[in-house]
């Protein structure tokens, strides 16, 4: 046995004997939120006081879900959840998960911290680098997605610095297990289940799907890649939904190919009228006048699509089905890699 997958068999155990003794796993997601605030009281008084005097600020130049979208995407202030219309939208076109705050940040705020300090691989400014991103995942409050992928980022991190190559699904697997044995209750925070399993599904079968539009002639275009990366990401994270929520979303793979190149650029440019608003009104609303046309696509195409007849059917998976359509995917990944012989 190799001394990676020994190691995530130890954390497993490690996980277990935590869950067994110490914790008394609940399935009300929103109890556990409940009992994170109270396990971080400092934290939640920290990001109100930011919430405070961001949003006033961010909502006199841009309207509501644009301001809302905005502070999700950043901050991971969940806003929009209060706009019970458009996120119904959401819901229907199966694009919730993209508007909160997640992995993706992390990786532009760390770009950005890796330009102003300089080489991420020298020890001293590797050490300066994590600092300043674990601020962030602070700020973010801790957010399951942003947590996860501060933890992968630092592996691979680490990795490199000690030249080792590490391959990205054992540093998934890994870095939730050590979340789940930090706090056990992530195991029922819907978020964190969301985003490992959509990130897990983009690992495992975008190179899948990638081969099955380059025979069409199709990978080089934009909007394919987009729907190649959500057609991975629902493989796994639909029956979720379901079993959550009891809807199905329809036309999720067309509103994400449609919408989802919208949200990057929203990000970039919504880090910097966040910058820009904390210098002067004026600055921040020309920042606004260049985030606004990309928000609003997003909030259009969002809005035509949820009001689609067909857009979601109501439909609740139960525990079987769903395990059971987990196994019957399992099954197809290994014939897969058997048939083309890669391992994703």
């Amino acid at each position: 046995m190799t001394g990676r997958p020994f190691i995530i068999i130890i954390l497993i155990v490690v996980l277990g004997w935590r869950l067994l003794t110490q914790y008394n796993i609940q399935s009300d997601v929103s109890k556990n939120v409940h009992e994170s605030a109270q396990t971080y009281p400092e934290l939640v008084k920290l990001r109100m006081l930011l919430y405070e005097k961001v949003s006033s600020r961010v909502s006199k130049i841009l309207p509501s879900p644009h301001s809302d979208l905005l502070l999700g995407l950043t901050l991971g202030f969940d806003d929009i959840g209060e706009n019970r219309l458009f996120n119904s939208y959401l819901k229907k076109t199966g694009t919730l998960h993209v508007v909160v705050v997640s992995g993706f940040n992390i990786s532009l705020v760390l770009s950005f911290i890796v330009r102003v300090v300089g080489n991420k691989y020298s020890r001293k400014d590797f050490v300066i680098i994590y600092l300043c991103l674990f601020l962030y995942t602070i700020v973010t409050g801790f957010n399951p997605p942003v947590v996860r992928a501060f933890v992968m980022s630092l592996f691979q991190g680490l990795g490199k610095i000690s030249g080792r190559a590490i391959p990205i699904i054992q540093i998934l697997v890994a870095s939730s297990l050590i979340m789940l044995i930090a706090n056990p209750l992530y195991l029922t925070n819907l978020s964190f289940i969301l985003s490992f399993t959509a990130t897990l599904g983009l690992f495992m079968f975008s190179m899948y799907f990638h081969m099955l539009f380059e025979q069409l002639k199709l990978s080089k275009n934009m909007l394919i890649q987009d729907l190649t990366a959500s057609l991975s990401a629902q493989v796994l994270v639909w029956p979720i939904i379901s079993y959550y929520f009891g809807e199905i979303s329809l036309i999720s793979p067309l509103a994400n190919m449609f919408s989802l190149w919208t949200i990057p650029i929203s990000t970039i440019l919504g880090f910097l009228l966040l910058t820009c608003v904390f210098i002067s009104e004026q600055l921040g609303s020309l920042a606004g006048i260049l985030i606004f046309p990309f928000l609003d696509t997003f909030v259009f195409l969002i809005e035509v699509f949820g009001r689609l007849p067909f857009a979601s059917v109501v439909y609740k998976l139960t525990f079987l089905q769903l395990a059971a359509y987990y196994i019957a995917v399992g099954i197809i990944l290994v014939w897969l890699k058997l048939k083309f012989n890669k391992c994703p």
